[in-house]
């Protein structure tokens, strides 16, 4: 799988809150993706990845607001994940920010 193809499945898998299965497995077939159950899981823990350093900068109870968390996810990607292109991130910020809402982080 090439980067624009991860790049691709990375926002298809954010496309929504909860990822389209039907959505992914026509992604798979049509690419013909062999490791595909290994990107999915390299993609869960990019964004558990990302949520566990917001969570290190937010413990024991302290809150973030949406611009200190997006200065974070930022830094954090540009340092770690140069190849996801800017629609892939744009979907996994929307996740993300959503999560620090659910969490409790997001003030």
């Amino acid at each position: 799988m090439n980067l624009q193809q991860k790049n691709q499945l990375l926002g298809l898998y954010y496309s929504s809150l909860l990822p389209d299965i039907d959505i992914l497995d026509d992604f798979k077939t049509k690419n013909n993706i062999e490791n595909f159950d290994e990107i999915i899981d390299e993609i869960k823990n990019i964004e558990i990845s990302i949520y566990d350093y917001i969570w290190e900068n937010t413990k024991p109870d302290k809150q973030l607001s949406a611009s200190e968390i997006e200065e974070k996810f930022d830094s954090y990607c540009f340092e770690h994940y140069q190849w996801i292109d800017e629609a892939g991130l744009k979907s996994l910020k929307y996740c993300l920010m959503y999560m620090c809402w659910h969490e409790g982080v997001l003030k």
